[in-house]
């Protein structure tokens, strides 16, 4: 008798965050603020509580932050979109397979 076994292997759309936090948006640019990186991002598993889980986990306790993602190639006056839901979550997410590392602010 033999076992065979059959794997799905699923193709893991991994990517990282450029997190931008403590500071503020002033004009065109994002000032006084630190940079931190986010790795292993899955992109089918994102949501708003898990960018929640995140900025909890840089120290923010603040359940009722601002939260923004920037469309790549396009300034902060015209390329900022606000993260309010797991729509907006799933939209940012589709930028992933071009651009695997994502700037994300808070403010």
């Amino acid at each position: 008798m033999a076992l065979i076994g059959f794997f799905s292997i699923r193709y893991l759309e991994l990517f990282s965050i450029e997190l931008h936090h403590g500071g503020e948006i002033s004009y065109d640019i994002y000032v006084e603020g630190k940079v931190t990186y986010v790795d292993y991002c899955d992109k089918d598993l994102m949501s708003l509580p898990v960018i929640d889980d995140m900025v909890e986990a840089l120290g923010y306790s603040e359940r009722f932050m601002n939260y923004y993602y920037k469309i790549p190639n396009m300034d902060l006056s015209n390329g900022l979109k606000p993260i309010q839901n797991d729509f907006n979550v799933q939209s940012m997410c589709n930028f992933v397979p071009k651009d695997k590392v994502y700037e994300f602010l808070d403010n």
